[in-house]
């Protein structure tokens, strides 16, 4: 690192001159944001828009007064079918696409907490870059994704697989206890109504018994 120092005093000024250098030199630094909230709502936007697609194909097939034009695509001469249509695969085709983008970045590996540390005290020492422009430092390390910093693969990968499994565990105790209590409940419930039963049979034997004294008497 020390040739980067005498890089960075001799030929780059400070502000992101410097700080572009240290990022780009230093791969466990090259951490950025995932957008995980705003890649989510323009999900949900690209989801709509071929929803709403979907909805205006459907009410143009139930008004179509040919059955010709449904039982043929190449004898089909309704335009505004064909126009929805060509929406649709526009439409379709972006939201495919911006799947797949969001699914590389959601799965690229976690920053070292270590790596932040060392940036956020660059950034606090120097003082040279606009604080609110930094502050993606601070944001959560889940929030945040590494470009640079390979060796850390491994690393994320295990701790992926650990959420995983420890996420599986949860569910799976979270069933076996619904299914205990059911079974509890039951049970419960069985023997509450065979105490009603025994306190049903009480009054009517003393009854039996009542009748039968008058009886002989």
């Amino acid at each position: 690192m020390h040739w980067l120092k005498r890089t960075i005093d001799d030929e780059f000024r400070k502000g992101y001159p410097q700080f572009s250098l240290i990022v780009g030199e230093t791969p466990e630094f090259q951490n950025f944001r995932r957008f995980r909230r705003v890649r989510a709502r323009l999900t949900l936007v690209k989801q709509d828009r071929v929803t709403e697609l979907e909805k205006q194909l459907d009410d143009v097939d139930k008004e179509e007064k040919s059955g010709i034009f449904l039982g043929s695509i190449q004898k089909d001469k309704n335009d505004q079918r064909k126009q929805i249509l060509s929406q649709l695969d526009t439409a379709l085709a972006e939201y495919d696409e911006f799947l797949q983008r969001s699914d590389w970045i959601m799965n690229m590996p976690y920053p070292r907490p270590e790596a932040l540390r060392t940036m956020q005290t660059w950034r606090d020492s120097t003082k040279s870059i606009y604080r609110p422009e930094t502050r993606y430092m601070d944001l959560h390390r889940w929030e945040l994704l590494s470009i640079g910093d390979r060796n850390h693969l491994t690393y994320n990968r295990l701790e992926q697989w650990l959420v995983a499994v420890l996420e599986t565990v949860l569910s799976l105790l979270h069933k076996l206890s619904v299914s205990f209590c059911f079974v509890l409940n039951h049970h419960i419930d069985m023997l509450t109504k065979a105490d009603c039963d025994k306190s049903e049979q009480i009054p009517r034997a003393s009854q039996t018994d009542l009748q039968t004294s008058h009886a002989r008497t």
